[in-house]
């Protein structure tokens, strides 16, 4: 606890020398600087500072640590007659170490799936919709796919938390169930650009085909068409991963339905065995709904396990044409809202 007061002693002067990068409270040392490259920080211990990107613990004694210190410091401020002052009337001041000051770096907070790659995966409970945000953690480019309307702060926050650039909404089709957020996002971050497929006739800043890719950083999504439970449904293949966020194509034991909104359950079978399927069977399978409590599988687990797409297509078609689901909730607000990015012309709830 000496070594405490002896830097109580020494905060004072220390900071005559350099008021405007030094600020001393206690034990507790905060340091601030002048300059845009060497962030504020705070710290805690004995001593702890900063000087230059180096972070400097001080405890005991020691007049050839406090040289050290010193020199140092006269990086910062030539005034030498004053140094020498400080050298002089606190020797017990004692360097420890200088190491550089710790940044923080966006593989502090990536997913499962490497450093260099950001993901999270968000629950919206009342439609069980999945969002995905994905993001290069080198250039900090992100895209979000299957956004909610109800969501979107959420996602917004947790953009602006992991200082990501949002520079893509991307649905993977019109949905029924509900509105998406991207219109929403756009707002909030006008950089943002909406994707959809072009085939949905939805409006979008961006419309894709098959085999576009959607590039963010050095990662690249590609598109596939994967038709069935709207005409307009598309896969997103992130090859370098082996991920695939397949909307409401393929779920997790199941698939999409096909009674309504250009559904057809031969095209359904077709897209998801020629343009998901037939994937590496190692592949991640991410689907845009579960109902089950399950977040993820793989090519090919649905490919030994799925009860309905491991029938032939014939019996597929029977099994898809008498399921007898309800109607969803939202559609009556959900369609036409999405039609225009889910911003414009919604229907009041009654």
């Amino acid at each position: 606890m000496k070594s405490i007061h002896t830097f109580k002693q020494c905060t004072s002067t220390i900071g005559t020398i350099l008021p405007r990068r030094l600020t001393f409270t206690g034990a507790r040392l905060t340091t601030t600087t002048s300059t845009s490259t060497n962030p504020a920080a705070s710290v805690t211990g004995y001593a702890l500072c900063s000087v230059n990107g180096c972070s400097f613990r001080f405890l005991g004694t020691s007049t050839r640590s406090t040289t050290r210190f010193v020199h140092e410091l006269e990086k910062e401020d030539r005034s030498s007659h004053r140094l020498t002052t400080l050298h002089n009337h606190y020797r017990t001041l004692c360097f420890i170490n200088s190491t550089p000051k710790r940044q923080m770096s966006q593989s502090s907070w990536t997913g499962p799936f490497g450093k260099d790659l950001v993901f999270r995966q968000l629950l919206e409970y009342k439609s069980y919709t999945y969002t995905y945000l994905l993001a290069d953690a080198d250039t900090n480019e992100a895209v979000i796919i299957d956004p909610v309307i109800e969501t979107v702060d959420r996602d917004v926050k947790l953009v602006h938390d992991l200082g990501l650039k949002l520079i893509y909404a991307a649905n993977t089709h019109v949905h029924a169930d509900h509105v998406t957020g991207s219109g929403s996002i756009k707002k909030l971050i006008p950089t943002c650009k909406s994707v959809i497929a072009e085939v949905s006739k939805a409006k979008a800043d961006v419309k894709v085909n098959e085999g576009d890719l959607i590039k963010f950083g050095k990662f690249k999504l590609e598109v596939r068409s994967t038709p069935g439970h709207t005409d307009g449904c598309i896969t997103f293949v992130l090859h370098e991963k082996g991920l695939v966020f397949t909307g409401d194509a393929l779920l997790i034991r199941g698939c999409g339905r096909t009674d309504f909104q250009q559904g057809n359950p031969g095209s359904l079978y077709d897209s998801i065995h020629k343009k998901i399927l037939s994937l590496p069977q190692s592949f991640y399978v991410f689907p845009a709904h579960d109902y089950t409590g399950q977040t993820m599988s793989t090519v090919g687990e649905e490919l030994r396990y799925n009860p309905r797409l491991t029938k032939p297509k014939n019996e597929f078609v029977e099994i898809m044409k008498n399921l007898n689901l309800p109607y969803p909730k939202q559609i009556d607000k959900a369609l036409p809202a999405n039609m225009v990015c889910g911003v414009f012309d919604v229907p009041e709830s009654s």
